[in-house]
């Protein structure tokens, strides 16, 4: 609102309305923070950013999406690992978004840092933690991966990156094509336990050039 407190109403299952549980929606909003200036809610976690550039978190942490080491509260009847109050991960940031797994964040300097399912991250597919499988690579604290970012949209599968020069730099799943650059992809990654395989861009490629505006959706991208 015009103080800037953030108020959240619908789903909170996975305390995506900060400490208030709440399932099928609220009568009224619900406060989860003050002295926000934007903010991005994912599918199941949020980010926002307070006057100060701090970056707070709150929601479903199992890929460790909050950035805050996969630290949380597990929640037996979902199977999940919840952090059920915003907490700060990040400081001097001027962006976020959140995607299903994965969040992007654009610091003041222009640097960008991600954090989450390490396959979905641009970072090389590198991470340091695994998931309760021991199968998927999770980055749990924010990583470095790009510089001179203006804009980040964090999709589904596929994520992408406005740079100063106006160029637009994608990164993840490519199974459908959301990454914009073809049949191309890093690596194809199988689920030993399944067997089910995903194309994936593991670091930012260059799609386009020229780019203002863009959005990812969860299996699509537009500019």
């Amino acid at each position: 609102d015009e103080n800037g407190t953030l108020l959240g109403v619908g789903q909170g299952g996975y305390y995506e309305l900060g400490w208030i549980y709440v399932y099928g929606g609220t009568e009224g909003a619900a406060p989860i923070l003050s002295g926000v200036l934007s903010l991005s809610a994912g599918p199941v976690h949020a980010g926002a950013i307070d006057r100060n550039g701090g970056l707070w978190m709150w929601g479903r942490n199992d890929s460790g999406e909050i950035g805050n080491g996969q630290e949380g509260w597990y929640d037996e009847g979902l199977q999940s690992l919840i952090q059920r109050e915003p907490v700060q991960v990040l400081d001097h940031v001027a962006a976020v978004s959140c995607g299903w797994g994965n969040t992007a964040a654009i610091r003041t300097d222009g640097t960008l840092w991600v954090w989450g399912d390490a396959l979905y991250c641009g970072n090389g597919g590198v991470g340091n933690a695994v998931d309760e499988a021991g199968v998927f690579p999770l980055q749990t604290v924010p990583m470095q991966i790009m510089e001179d970012v203006a804009a980040v949209s964090v999709g589904g599968g596929a994520s992408a990156a406005l740079k100063t020069d106006g160029t637009l730099w994608t990164w993840g799943g490519s199974d459908d094509g959301m990454t914009g650059n073809g049949d191309g992809y890093d690596t194809v990654w199988q689920d030993p336990e399944t067997g089910e395989s995903w194309r994936i861009q593991l670091e930012p490629v260059q799609i386009m050039e020229d780019v203002v505006a863009f959005s990812m959706g969860n299996s699509h991208g537009a500019a």
